[in-house]
Formats: C-alpha cells, sequence, structure tokens
C-alpha cells in the first residue's frame, strides 16, 4: 500500500487507483521523485504554490524540500 503523507505530518495508507485519485490526493498536477530503485515520492507539481506548507516527514524522506501532501509509494504500485 502507499502511504498518504499529509502536509501536517499525518500518515494514511492508501490504494493508488487512478491517475485522477493520485491528482486529487496531491491537489494538483503530480510529479515523480524517485527516492531508491524501488520507491518513489509523488508531489505536487508546482512546488512554488504558496498555499503549500512544507511537507517535514515527505521532505526528510526525500531530501528536498516538499511542499504540501506527498504520497510514498513502490514503483510496482503504479501500473497505469
Amino acid at each position: 500500500m502507499a502511504i498518504l503523507i499529509e502536509e501536517s505530518g499525518q500518515l494514511t495508507e492508501i490504494l493508488v487507483e487512478s491517475l485522477k485519485d493520485l491528482q486529487e490526493k496531491i491537489g494538483g498536477k503530480i510529479k515523480f521523485l524517485n527516492i531508491n530503485y524501488e520507491k518513489i515520492i509523488i508531489i505536487n507539481e508546482h512546488q512554488s504554490n504558496s498555499n503549500l506548507s512544507k511537507n517535514k516527514k515527505a521532505s526528510g524522506i526525500a531530501e528536498v524540500n516538499i511542499l504540501g501532501n506527498a504520497i510514498l509509494c513502490e514503483r510496482s504500485e503504479l501500473y497505469y
């Protein structure tokens, strides 16, 4: 299962069902960041949006500043 990492730091297991579903959870167009060979983190493509707050948990995992919600998942979960 994928993990939704909200700006607040709350973690929720989710099922990745479609591109539209990912975009709704992230709040817009998505961008993929490679964490390692097996894992990726999905973020909002428009990181410069001033309405988004820093996501400390996701930033720590990715080792870059991430704004807004993020989704951590295995590459194998993305099959569309």
